[in-house]
């Protein structure tokens, strides 16, 4: 008389154990639905942690929602930070991001300038935006 233990149900027992992981993680997908909001006359709601500056493929500049001229980012940029700051005055510089999405036709340099742009505005953390392959 052998004592094995049986492997088999132990096998089941851990593909079940899969599968009950797998159907009952939940993954955080960022979804953007195209809403119209209302608007405010009061003001402009929260600062946002993250500003996003948007190059377009032919070339326009748009910080946020805004399309600029590329004279006008590093102040708006330095606006959105300030904001931030008196919205949250315990919040610490590394908290607030820029991140840069760029067509990937680009030239480099027009992405360099931008980056330029940001940089004299006083940012400290700058990420560029790619997508998954």
């Amino acid at each position: 008389m052998l004592s094995d233990i049986p492997t088999v149900s132990m096998a089941d027992i851990a593909f079940l154990l899969i599968i009950f992981f797998m159907l009952t993680t939940v993954f955080e997908v960022e979804k953007v639905a195209d809403v119209n909001v209302p608007r405010t006359i009061a003001g402009h709601g929260q600062p946002k942690k993250h500003i996003y500056v948007t190059i377009t493929a032919d070339g326009r500049y748009q910080v946020g929602e805004q399309y600029v001229e590329f004279y006008e980012i590093q102040p708006i940029v330095r606006q959105l930070r300030e904001e931030y700051k008196a919205a949250f005055p315990d919040a610490s510089e590394d908290e607030q991001v820029v991140i840069l999405r760029g067509d990937e036709n680009l030239k480099y340099h027009s992405v360099t300038d931008v980056i330029d742009e940001i940089k004299q505005a006083g940012v400290e953390k700058l990420a560029l935006a790619t997508k998954e392959e």
